[in-house]
């Protein structure tokens, strides 16, 4: 699928008049996207796989994304209260060279601040393949309340932009999961993973990651705020 003026593939169950329509049971397999959001200057819709509001139940496997601002989305977009995502696997993609716009990224996470955070249940990213995407490999952006995201098994690779893994803006909830575990993250020239800043870092679990930065052994692996860990200091 390319070419298009805005999204390649969008599950995007939408609030209309009071009613909360539903996305079930999704499967989007064996696709490939590239050069999408033709017809958007500012590149707000530039993505190749967008997964938004209330989809409950979904697999997104196999699928090549590239040539974007981002690979896939997962989101809540809209006025009113249009749901969150729940229970969704994100497995097995190639999300790579998305370079369109500002911030790209392979896998991003998101919230319409119309709508207020995030409340994802059950979110998994497992065996993917991200790397060489503009801005960061994995995207938070914004606010996700007690959301639940696993991520698991990834390899990355992120040379330049600002790291592997971003975490931007804030985090609200206090009550949320979000596990990093099993994961390669190699990167030039950038951290592994940036945290805008310490409170947000506090929600995150680690273990059995491996972190590489081939330009030094001694520049910053993970940055939290303005606090830095170079390779030694960083272990799981």
């Amino acid at each position: 699928v390319h070419d298009t003026q805005h999204e390649a593939i969008t599950i995007y169950p939408s609030w209309t008049g009071g009613v909360l329509n539903t996305a079930t049971n999704i499967t989007v397999r064996n696709c490939t996207t590239y050069n999408t959001g033709r017809n958007d200057t500012n590149h707000y819709f530039d993505i190749g796989i967008m997964i938004a509001n209330r989809v409950i139940g979904g697999v997104f496997e196999f699928n090549v994304c590239y040539g974007s601002l981002g690979g896939i989305l997962v989101t809540n977009s809209g006025y009113g209260t249009p749901g969150d995502p729940t229970n969704i696997h994100i497995r097995y993609n190639i999300l790579r060279n998305n370079t369109s716009g500002n911030y790209p990224y392979g896998l991003g996470f998101s919230t319409d601040r119309n709508v207020g955070p995030l409340s994802y249940a059950s979110i998994y990213a497992y065996g993917n393949l991200i790397h060489s995407n503009g801005w960061a490999g994995i995207l938070f952006a914004a606010d996700y309340g007690a959301s639940t995201v696993y991520l698991y098994n990834n390899t990355i690779y992120q040379a330049g932009g600002v790291a592997g893994i971003k975490l931007w803006n804030t985090f609200s909830g206090t009550n949320g999961t979000y596990e990093l575990k099993n994961n390669i993250i190699n990167t030039t020239n950038v951290p592994a993973i940036f945290f805008d800043a310490a409170a947000d870092a506090s929600f995150f679990t680690h273990s059995n990651n491996l972190y590489y930065r081939s330009d030094s052994a001694s520049n910053d692996h993970v940055l939290v705020e303005s606090t830095s860990y170079n390779r030694a200091g960083v272990t799981t």
